[in-house]
């Protein structure tokens, strides 16, 4: 199953994180599918919950969000 969420809330939930972004190339859409795994899954995180500016209490917390989401997921 594939979600696609804005809320970081929701994000942390997966059990596996994919960035996806489109850029134009002439007259055509490219759409980019990236996999992320330890630091690029927190900073990603942490941009969603930030906005504009990543900073090291976004990144604890985006830490803080897969932290909780992977207890839930063993102690349900």
């Amino acid at each position: 199953m594939l979600c696609i969420s804005h809320l970081p809330q929701v994000a942390a939930m997966a059990d596996q994180h994919l960035y996806i972004s489109k850029e134009e190339q002439g007259d055509r859409v490219i759409t980019n599918v990236q996999s992320l795994t330890g630091i690029t899954k927190v900073n990603e995180l942490a941009r969603m919950l930030s906005g504009v500016e990543v900073t090291e209490i976004t990144r604890k917390n985006a830490q803080e969000l897969l932290d909780q989401a992977k207890k839930k997921k063993v102690h349900p």
